[in-house]
């Protein structure tokens, strides 16, 4: 599996999607298009050195139109109400998403080919402030017990069958 250097979950409010996220018909589906048109395979910031894994999750979507939420790992930021535009995908992988330093094989390429794949963190202030997410947003949620039947369910690996399958514990 290829390393990833960061990690993209789309907040969509949905719980299923097309089997090619790209494809999917909706804001959510706009904003990974939008995004990998940026940094995807043939994109213009695209660096097959930097891998960067997007996913579409049913979290909470954003509440203003035209908008998507997102979360970044391994750096736990949500940024909240990201326009759907060429400008805001740009400044996206600009400021969170491109190499911090780039790979040796680079070494060929001028100055300015250089500075479209690095990262850039000062563009981060054109966009939504990002909201730390190492901490439980609220005390009540953190405390909340599980729920018995939620509980009861441990997932186990079955060899005989290959097949990974859920039980009751």
């Amino acid at each position: 599996m290829a390393p990833y250097a960061e990690h993209v979950v789309v907040c969509t409010g949905k719980e299923d999607w097309t089997s090619r996220i790209e494809d999917e018909e909706s804001p959510s589906g706009d904003f990974v298009r939008g995004l990998k048109g940026e940094i995807g395979r043939g994109g213009k910031s695209f660096d097959p050195f930097t891998n960067i894994l997007t996913t579409l999750s049913s979290l909470p979507p954003s509440p203003t139109p035209s908008t998507t939420s997102i979360l970044l790992f391994p750096t736990f930021l949500k940024i909240p109400s990201i326009p759907h535009n060429p400008q805001s995908y740009s400044l996206l992988s600009t400021a969170y998403l491109k190499a911090h330093t780039l790979h040796p094989s680079h070494a060929p390429l001028s100055s300015a080919q250089k500075a479209a794949l690095t990262r850039n963190p000062s563009l981060a202030s054109d966009l939504p402030s990002p909201i730390p997410i190492t901490t439980p947003q609220s005390s009540s949620a953190a405390t909340a017990p599980a729920t018995p039947a939620a509980a009861s369910w441990v997932p186990f690996y079955n060899p005989a069958s290959s097949k990974s399958s859920a039980r009751r514990g």
